[in-house]
């Protein structure tokens, strides 16, 4: 994926790693990635790949057991690294806001929907009235397909559905009327009718105001569905990068072809669903070759030694694979 001139967010080198029982662990081994301004940018991967501590570090809420933190993260030419909490503190729910995976470990139980939604756009515009923080409230729901909005406010989080539930926080994350808006797998826990009308509901908004968002998500069939690009990452590192069109007719990374056959059955009744064979790498590890070699197919003996590099594949795609260009 070509860099960007003048991406929303540009991330070099990033590395996280964590104070484990059993020692350190590596939960970031050097990431590079740009969002460029008005785009929508996926990161595909297994469970364990990265993906939601790459978003806790953009927005500085990793856990507090990460004790080395290095590399580069510039959000509209702004070094985030170089942020004290109270800077961070202004950026988040302003200029970048999050949509976490699970609604209800997030919303408050005990205020209302109203009081939560009229909180975030109070903070964003602390000089608005209540009735007219109130009437952006409906109006926010009423964008984001929540049908009786004024009743809707006066209902408790646990009242609403779970599509209802994950609605309401993006409606949260747009009053915000943020630049960047980072979506952490906020439609795993949703049936796939509810998900499909999610992702196309956020896509209508992104376009309408034409803010940047990184959506992270272990289903790349649903990431092809409305992202411009996308990020394919396994234990902790980029694999593959660029348009999503391309990258899905063609991957140039075994992992991502490995991801791509388990969205596709092809196989015939009663066969078994295609997986990939074998396990994620230890974190705890730092394997002296390529991290997915135990798993990959063409892997030979110099993956096992060598680390190999991002290297572009075609003009606008990169991978990390030593066998690019191989028959």
């Amino acid at each position: 994926m070509k860099a960007p001139s003048n991406p929303m967010l540009s991330i070099r080198g990033l590395q996280v790693q964590a104070s484990g029982s059993k020692g350190t662990v590596h939960m970031l081994r050097g990431i590079d990635l740009d969002v460029a301004r008005g785009r929508i940018v996926g990161v595909v991967g297994e469970s364990g790949s990265g993906k939601s501590t790459l978003a806790s570090a953009v927005i500085g809420l990793l856990p507090s057991n990460a004790r080395r933190i290095s590399g580069e993260i510039r959000f509209a030419g702004r070094d985030l690294m170089s942020l004290g909490e109270g800077e961070m503190r202004e950026l988040r729910g302003d200029r970048i806001a999050m949509i976490f995976q699970d609604p209800m470990t997030v919303l408050n139980p005990v205020f209302t929907i109203g009081t939560q939604l009229i909180d975030v756009i109070r903070r964003k515009s602390p000089r608005t009235r209540a009735d007219a923080a109130r009437a952006q409230a409906e109006t926010m729901l009423t964008r984001v397909g929540i049908p009786d909005p004024a009743s809707r406010l006066r209902s408790y989080p646990h009242q609403l559905s779970g599509g209802m539930r994950q609605r309401v926080m993006i409606a949260m994350a747009l009053a915000t009327d943020a630049e960047l808006i980072l979506a952490d797998e906020p439609t795993t826990a949703l049936d796939a009718t509810v998900e499909v009308q999610i992702v196309t509901l956020l896509k209508e908004l992104q376009r309408e105001l034409s803010g940047s968002v990184l959506f992270i998500s272990h289903h790349l069939g649903l990431l092809a569905e409305f992202c411009d690009d996308v990020v394919v990452m396994y234990g902790g590192m980029v694999m593959e990068t660029g348009p999503m069109d391309e990258v899905i007719a063609d991957p140039s990374h075994p992992y991502t072809k490995a991801l791509l056959a388990c969205e596709i059955d092809d196989a015939p009744h009663g066969k078994p669903l295609p997986t990939i064979p074998g396990t994620l790498p230890s974190p705890r590890e730092e394997p002296g070759g390529c991290l997915f070699a135990p798993r990959c197919p063409r892997a030979t003996e110099a993956c096992f030694q060598i680390k190999p590099e991002m290297t572009e594949a075609r003009p606008g795609v990169a991978a990390r694979c030593l066998r690019i260009g191989d028959d």
